[in-house]
């Protein structure tokens, strides 16, 4: 290259790096917009170190995205759509806020300064920003501008729904309806739709519309359904405007489903009025409109390809609701890695840019593309890789997961008519309105927690083997306990077990298992909670300690030393040279010294275990009525017993619901005005009231413990349960916007001919290194793959 031409490079870089750092207030109004292309920098809430605070990210607005018909498609546009449907989440102050508490008055301010920032005019939101948060409501963010296509001038009006900061808003993602469309998003969208005619009518607005639509999560779901009203024929909803198809721009991002394959036309396209009660807003007193025309949509019609949906198919809430139930969404869906042309390097390259903290994240346990099915290591007390198991990927077990919830409710009306949603939406509107919040102790809950899980194990079990044929329609719950524990013995021991199988050989079994694993976590925390349990002091104490001395040859072994010498001695015979070993003592009778002590303390166990000669259903039998009581007296005698396996599973699960929830609703009860305090109580109480404790444990065990296709057992069932554990870190990172707005970044990249970002972090904007790197690439060598998009 000539040295000229080396410099006017090297000075149009320099120009180029110099622009990007130069804040958008240094440029005259005018200057910026006559161009039709506006830099900046916008803000967005992050949770980073699960606080929530302020991060930024450079952006770039265009016009020219907006003068081709919008079925084109525009990449660039698509990663100014993530970008704003991150700044639309509720704003939280600056100062950082260990109680999160949210100022509802600067609630919007990220989104409207990033409008503003792109020349929007008349930028306003709804109330919504600014009041509590209300069943299916939804607060959104309008602005609008002038854009110049086809020989003519159109009015470019944005519509943004609020996409995080949901609280209660966030129960009506499973407010599903069973009907042709998903219920609560339909009543948000038209509290949206109610809003935009509003703003029209206020702002004198007539002719030609362009209408630009994103969100993310929840707000990507209200705005498919919008794009889907706008594309749909809705137009007519609105006085003196027109809006075609091909002026629709929604990008939408980790979108939930919203309708079914075919949905009324009159049904979809009808606007419902104004909420009466007075807690809604009241700033859209707008009559309901009721579309003219029959008919149905099929929202996989051409005409929605204007509607452009980004789902990484390993996100959890894309799923839902479920397509095994019809649901669907508007328009079409975009490979978020250009099938595979983009990698997920490129995209992390992008995201430790940006959003070190998510990049972070990702690193340290959330990166999908090292999942591998896992199991419970019993001995090692930790979760491990399962080569053994089928391979599956990280979308492949999630879809299995929803496999799990279409076996509980196989149907949306199921579902909504079956209490279910019931359930559901009580759940979510706790979590969205107490997310963030601090306030749980888990001392003391896992143990607390061990009953409620081994009653909902067995009880899951039991319908399962029922379902199956293997276990008769009127068995008992005693002999389905019996049945499920057996074969979680089985898999434990790797010894076959069952009902009739004696109960010394199972003992023997499970303390050949534990012996075996010497020096294992397993088998130290088996000593030191036995050792915990042995009399400290008096004549009981001193005739125990002389017991276990027989079995050990050390006269000063610790309690820890004796016990697992006595152990041993009950599998393998006591070790020579103790004074047990002298006379001669064989293990079945150390294993006597158990039953005899276990049968002096309750003379129900001694008979359940008969000496050891009892089937092993005898003692389950035992061990299931201990899991019934209900309530002891003070000497720790039952008194009251639950009814059922199912009664005590859903009992003692309620009760370990309220000791996590009740110290987090009595903590944070007066924050926010008595309206939040009543629909906080409202959904707790609904939560623990009726069926839906049982809705509840059958969801969580149907999605953590099924297998499709795959009969019921407990290799299976722990595997699933472990894997789903170990791979929680995954879920919500892989629905980060901050993920799809790399996502989309490192596509713009690719699309525009230009090499990844360097994975190192260069702490110049990203802004800045696409134009340096577009420069570079002399031939955009990846133009075939462009797809049907055509450059922002």
């Amino acid at each position: 290259m000539p040295i000229k031409a080396k410099k006017a490079l090297c000075a149009l870089i320099s120009a180029l790096l110099v622009a990007g750092c130069i804040p958008l207030s240094s440029f005259a109004d005018g200057d910026a917009l006559s161009t039709g292309e506006v830099s900046g920098t916008y803000s967005y809430t992050t949770n980073e170190a699960e606080i929530n605070q302020q991060g930024t990210d450079t952006f770039v607005y265009r016009d020219e995205c907006f003068t081709n018909p919008s079925y084109d498609g525009c990449e660039h546009l698509a990663t100014l759509s993530a970008q704003i449907a991150i700044a639309s989440s509720s704003r939280y102050g600056d100062d950082v806020d260990p109680d999160q508490s949210d100022d509802p008055s600067d609630n919007a301010r990220n989104v409207l300064d990033m409008l503003t920032a792109m020349g929007f005019a008349d930028v306003e939101t709804n109330k919504y920003y600014t009041i509590e948060k209300q069943k299916n409501s939804a607060a959104a963010a309008l602005g609008r501008r002038t854009v110049e296509a086809d020989g003519k001038s159109y009015t470019l009006i944005a519509v943004i729904p609020r996409s995080a900061g949901y609280k209660q808003e966030w129960a009506g993602n499973f407010d599903v309806g069973g009907g042709d469309f998903h219920e609560g998003f339909k009543q948000g969208r038209d509290e949206i739709l109610r809003f935009v005619k509003k703003y029209i009518a206020d702002h004198g607005i007539t002719g030609d519309l362009k209408i630009w639509i994103a969100g993310h999560s929840r707000g990507a779901a209200l705005a498919n359904s919008l794009g889907g009203f706008f594309a749909g024929g809705g137009a007519s909803y609105f006085d003196n405007i027109t809006i075609t198809p091909g002026n629709v721009y929604c990008y939408t991002f980790a979108t939930p489903n919203t309708v079914k394959e075919s949905v009324s036309k009159k049904a979809y396209l009808s606007v419902s009025g104004a909420r009466q009660d007075p807690v809604y807003a009241d700033d859209t007193q707008v009559e309901e409109y009721v579309y003219p025309e029959e008919g149905t949509i099929d929202p996989h019609d051409p005409v929605f390809d204007c509607v452009r949906n980004y789902k990484l198919p390993f996100d959890f809430i894309t799923m839902l609701p479920l397509a095994e139930w019809g649901y669907t969404c508007f328009g079409k869906l975009e490979s978020y890695d250009m099938n595979g042309v983009v990698t997920a390097g490129e995209m992390l390259a992008q995201l430790k840019v940006f959003a070190p903290f998510a990049y972070e994240e990702f690193v340290n346990g959330g990166d999908y593309r090292t999942f591998s099915m896992k199991t419970l290591d019993l001995a090692l007390l930790e979760i491990v890789d399962d080569p053994s198991a089928p391979e599956k990927s990280f979308a492949g077990f999630l879809e299995e997961r929803m496999h799990g919830l279409a076996h509980v409710a196989p149907s949306g009306v199921d579902y909504s008519t079956g209490g279910y949603e019931t359930t559901m939406k009580a759940l979510a509107g706790l979590y969205g309105m107490l997310h963030g919040f601090k306030g749980i102790s888990l001392e003391g809950l896992i143990q607390t927690a061990l009953e409620p899980l081994l009653l909902t194990y067995i009880a899951y079990g039991r319908d399962q083997l029922k379902a199956e044929g293997r276990l008769d329609q009127g068995a008992t719950d005693a002999e389905a306990a019996s049945a499920v524990i057996c074969d979680l013995l089985s898999y434990v021991t790797g010894s076959e077990i069952t009902g009739d199988t004696k109960v010394d050989v199972v003992l023997t079994k499970v303390l050949e298992y534990v012996v075996t694993h010497e020096g294992s976590p397993l088998y130290n925390k088996l000593i030191e909670t036995a050792g915990s349990m042995l009399p400290q002091e008096g004549f009981t104490a001193e005739m125990v300690k002389q017991l276990l001395l027989i079995f050990v040859t050390d006269p000063n072994a610790t309690d820890e030393e004796m016990i697992g010498a006595f152990l041993k001695a009950c599998v393998y015979g006591p070790e020579d040279g103790t004074l047990a070993k002298e006379g001669d003592t064989p293990a079945s009778d150390v294993r006597g010294l158990i039953y005899t002590v276990l049968g002096l303390s309750d003379s129900k166990l001694e008979d359940a275990l008969g000496f050891g000669n009892s089937p092993a259903s005898s003692l389950i039998e035992y061990a299931l009525d201990k899991l019934l009581v209900k309530e002891k007296d003070q000497s720790g005698a039952p008194v009251e017993y639950y009814s059922s396996l199912d009664e005590a599973a859903d009992g003692k699960l309620a009760d370990v619901m309220k000791s996590i929830l009740q110290p987090m609703t009595d903590a944070h009860s007066g924050k926010y005005g008595d309206l939040f305090d009543q629909q906080l109580m409202d959904h707790y109480n609904t939560l623990l009231s009726g069926n839906n404790v049982r809705n509840l444990r059958n969801v969580l065990t149907s999605m953590l413990l099924y297998s499709e296709g795959e009969p019921f057992g407990a290799k299976t069932a722990v595997g699933n349960a472990a894997t789903f554990v170990q791979c929680v870190p995954m879920i919500p990172l892989t629905h980060y916007n901050e993920v799809y707005i790399a996502w989309c970044k490192a596509i713009e990249v690719r699309l525009n001919g230009g090499a990844p970002v360097p994975t190192g972090d260069t702490g110049i904007p990203v802004a800045v290194l696409i134009p340096i790197i577009c420069i570079a690439a002399s031939v955009p060598v990846l133009e075939k793959k462009r797809r049907s998009f055509k450059r922002g």
